[in-house]
């Protein structure tokens, strides 16, 4: 799967581009090796609905991070990133995400920060140290990862965390 393609604002900014989502959405409505539940679960995931957002909101119930428990403040985030999961198990496997508000999000996909397998929230040395100062960042530790999720956590870490 070439599944999210970005492209940049005249400003600078990245975003999904449209296209290449509807085009991910065709692959996988034409893709023979997934059953007809797969297919309808991994482009409801896609598209950021379906029943892998509701595990994740059941399995962690708001933010980690700021305990924000509006669900239309809250993001479903894959922890190895979708385009990274080499099967359609990893891409709806709840242990495979987390729930984030979108500012956190926007970090943690950006491997600006990341977690250990405890909980500790661990900081990008790009970050600066307003933003840390401002998010209440620096030495936090929320709630010990389940076990299912530390494979997922130690990719993110090697492969993302700045």
């Amino acid at each position: 799967f070439n599944i999210v393609k970005k492209k940049k604002s005249s400003d600078g900014n990245e975003f999904e581009d449209i296209d290449f989502l509807i085009n991910d959405i065709e692959m996988i409505e034409n893709d023979d090796s997934l059953s007809v539940t797969e297919r309808e679960q991994l482009i409801a995931a896609r598209k950021g609905q379906g029943k892998y957002r509701k595990e994740l909101i059941k399995l962690y119930g708001k933010c980690i991070i700021t305990g924000i428990p509006y669900e239309f403040m809250l993001r479903a985030s894959h922890i190895k990133p979708w385009s990274a999961c080499e099967s359609a198990k990893e891409r709806l496997d709840p242990y495979n995400g987390i729930v984030l508000a979108a500012h956190i999000d926007a970090l943690f996909d950006k491997g600006w920060i990341s977690f250990s397998n405890d909980g500790y929230i661990l900081l990008s040395k790009e970050l600066d140290e307003t933003t840390v100062k401002q998010l209440s960042l620096a030495g936090r530790k929320i709630k010990k990862f389940p076990s299912f999720s530390h494979g997922y956590l130690e990719w993110h870490r090697e492969h993302l965390l700045r």
